[in-house]
């Protein structure tokens, strides 16, 4: 399997670890300075970009040259090809095609549906081959909002996403600018990418996470396990940032908190914390400091 950096070790690794350190010691809810976030944003995109392979990683800081990076891509997608697949002339589109499955709410027995020519046999190889590389997660929902909390997660149903971006990026055959674009056109592209960096992000630090829907009216990208205590999350891709979906569960279940990420700076707005999605690794830090603003040192 391939060895995964994180976004801090992303910045330790590329020589930007200073980026970090003025954060090091954060202990109040306020605006981060622009000289302090921009290059944290920056860095971010990059990472997005290039993903966190350690391989790849090495490589840009070796080279300092995406066109190289997205070589060593590929190579990391051909090393992993069943063998049933090599030597495919096709090996493109199916690539796409699998990229285009991720985030898709399905039930374990409900077939993949690849569209493109592209049998449904080999989207399903190749997301077997990625799962045997622990280069996909798994998200189930949660029926119910109530404790105990794991006797209503559906593990029947499930949406799958990518752990790596940039190999994400690649499978979806995508430009290095498509990363940061505003077009339209990329918007669940995008979206796919930004859930995934929190989705892994927040894995990493031993966070569960689920995600929760109420039909075809309301769904909340994920649902943290924070302390035992189920906190709804939303992720932006932007400065845009209205969700209804948030409003709806924030009504019905008010948790003792929210939690947005976004590009956004750091704000508490009510019981909605908003997090720069380039400062994730503060969460721990600012979901106790947003309590006790809210006077509630506890969950």
């Amino acid at each position: 399997m391939y060895e995964h950096l994180d976004f801090i070790q992303f910045l330790n690794a590329c020589g930007q670890e200073h980026l970090v350190k003025p954060l090091q010691d954060v202990d109040r809810i306020d605006a981060i300075a622009d000289h302090i976030l921009k290059p944290l944003e920056e860095a971010l995109g990059l990472y997005l970009t290039i993903g966190g392979i350690k391989e790849v990683v090495d490589c840009w800081c070796r080279t300092r040259d995406l066109s190289m990076v997205d070589k060593k891509l590929d190579e990391v997608l051909e090393s992993i090809l069943p063998e049933s697949l090599q030597n495919t002339a096709s090996f493109q589109r199916m690539w796409k095609e699998t990229a285009a499955q991720f985030a898709r709410e399905r039930t374990f027995d409900a077939p993949l549906r690849p569209r493109n020519a592209v049998p449904r046999w080999v989207v399903e190889h190749l997301m077997d081959a990625l799962a045997k590389q622990a280069l996909v997660i798994s998200l189930h929902p949660i029926e119910h909002i109530k404790m105990p909390y794991r006797d209503f997660i559906v593990m029947s149903r499930q949406k799958i996403y990518p752990v790596d971006t940039g190999l994400y990026r690649r499978m979806a055959a995508l430009d290095h600018a498509d990363v940061t674009s505003g077009n339209p056109k990329l918007g669940r592209f995008r979206g796919i990418l930004t859930e995934a960096f929190v989705l892994t992000s927040l894995s990493s630090l031993g966070i569960p996470l689920f995600f929760w829907n109420e039909g075809n009216t309301a769904e909340v990208d994920f649902i943290a396990d924070i302390n035992n205590t189920l906190i709804p999350i939303e992720v932006k891709t932007s400065t845009n940032v209205k969700s209804h979906s948030l409003a709806v569960y924030r009504q019905k279940y008010q948790p003792p908190i929210a939690l947005r990420y976004s590009m956004l700076n750091v704000k508490l707005d009510d019981d909605l914390l908003n997090i720069p999605l380039s400062c994730f690794w503060l969460t721990e830090k600012l979901i106790p400091l947003a309590l006790k603003i809210l006077g509630r040192n506890k969950f």
